[in-house]
């Protein structure tokens, strides 16, 4: 079988004239056996795909070529928002397509990130918490933003920090939600600037933090047992006196 599949037969030999199953001599093509064959099609040189691949390339060229010419002029912006980690040049180019560099359109980060529908929604019914959806926003923008958050988690930032911290909790699909409104925010203050500049505030920015407060509380206890107990007026009394006075007259 393996012999004949390597000779290029792809099906089983046909039946024999009276109807009996053909012994393997006859299923053998050695044996010139008459069963149909299969020819592969002829293959397409190499020289003829070039044609296309060449053209498609050229055609790539010519629209990386449009998009430096029109992004020229924000040249400033990419750089600002190239600093975030998890973006890089085409997503900056990409956000500024979407977003635009005037941040006076909205009147806070919150504003951006609301029109952005990437602000979380909490439901709330008879003490039960219900996660809603942010809301049908762009499709562009909302694409750009998953894949710079995917990629800001696999680094040792804040905002990688941040994703992992929140999927433990909440899942991939509200760390992503939390992780882009972050994003949001900072764009929205980098843009409003443009002398501002992006300052990663570190992985271990929450450990860090709860250290410090916890440090805090045990610096403040420490200071409560310091202090002399103030004596209560009821333990002054001698035990087994009242405290009614009575006049004899």
């Amino acid at each position: 079988m393996l012999a004949a599949m390597l000779d290029g037969q792809r099906e089983p030999a046909g039946p024999s004239p009276d109807g009996a199953r053909p012994d393997a001599q006859q299923d053998s093509p050695a044996a010139g056996s008459p069963g149909r064959q299969l020819h592969r099609p002829p293959r397409v040189p190499p020289a003829d795909d070039a044609g296309p691949l060449d053209g498609l390339t050229a055609r790539v060229d010519e629209v990386t070529a449009r998009i430096e010419e029109q992004i020229a002029p924000y040249a400033r912006a990419v750089e600002q928002l190239d600093e975030i980690a998890g973006v890089g040049i085409t997503s900056a180019q990409e956000l500024i397509a979407e977003i635009g560099i005037d941040m006076s359109r909205f009147r806070t980060a919150g504003h951006l990130v609301s029109w952005a529908k990437f602000a979380p929604i909490d439901r709330s019914s008879a003490g039960k918490s219900k996660g809603g959806s942010t809301g049908k926003g762009n499709p562009w923008l909302a694409a750009t933003l998953g894949e710079i958050v995917t990629a800001a988690a696999r680094t040792d930032t804040f905002l990688g920090e941040r994703y992992h911290r929140i999927a433990r909790r909440r899942g991939k699909r509200r760390a992503i939600v939390a992780v882009g409104n972050s994003i949001l925010t900072i764009i929205w203050h980098l843009l409003s600037d443009p002398d501002a500049s992006y300052h990663d505030l570190g992985h271990g920015y929450y450990q860090a933090r709860s250290d410090s407060r916890h440090r805090e509380r045990d610096l403040i206890r420490k200071l409560e047992r310091l202090k002399p107990a103030r004596p209560s007026p009821s333990a002054s009394r001698r035990p087994g006196t009242s405290s009614l006075t009575i006049s004899r007259t």
